[in-house]
């Protein structure tokens, strides 16, 4: 999500600093850390990126919906953990980010891209 690696070094450490130790114990629950690790990655990563003036909230949001989706190939259910937000409403914009990216002659948009992933036209 960053397009610094010193800048995304430093949120990975922020990130590690953070759960050790509350992840340290022997009961610790593999997907739970996961999903509290994308949390607050993206909590930090958003931080960061919303300081510069000329990126909007919103187009943040999509950038990190498409980086779950596309960049990780997380399941819905585990965005809609990782982002608070429903299923349907996060189809609804995985929808309309593919609508915008045909529009606009995606290289992606052949019947091997990304953007026509079968899930998506549920």
């Amino acid at each position: 999500m960053l397009e610094e690696s010193f800048a995304a070094e430093e949120v990975t450490t922020c990130t590690f600093l953070e759960l050790y130790e509350p992840f340290s114990q022997a009961d610790w629950n593999p997907r739970q850390f996961s999903l509290q690790a994308y949390q607050f990655c993206i909590r930090q990563c958003s931080e960061g990126l919303t300081s510069d003036p000329l990126r909007s909230t919103e187009a943040l949001n999509e950038r990190v919906l498409k980086f779950l989706w596309y960049g990780m190939k997380l399941p819905l259910a585990d965005i809609q953990c990782i982002l608070g937000q429903s299923v349907p409403i996060l189809k609804a914009q995985l929808r309309k980010e593919r609508e915008q990216a045909n529009k606009k002659g995606h290289p992606s948009n052949h019947s091997h891209g990304l953007w026509n992933t079968p899930i998506l036209k549920i």
